[in-house]
């Protein structure tokens, strides 16, 4: 191989190096969003069940008794 060559060769894994670096973050943020999103949703469905329970222990109301 040339001298030429050489650099051409570098500059490819260069570029390449530098484009996987972006991508690598890109990721590293997509996930620490997802990660985020699924806390959120483990909390609210831990939230919705109380309240399921909650209202499950309310009796419910026959509308033959109201008249």
């Amino acid at each position: 191989m040339g001298v030429e060559a050489e650099i051409t060769r570098f500059e490819r894994l260069k570029s390449d190096n530098d484009r996987l670096r972006r991508d690598n973050h890109e990721l590293t943020e997509h996930l620490a969003l997802a990660v985020a999103a699924i806390q959120r949703l483990s909390i609210q469905k831990e939230q919705l069940l109380r309240q399921l329970e909650a209202a499950a222990r309310v009796p419910s109301i026959d509308p033959s008794r109201r008249r």
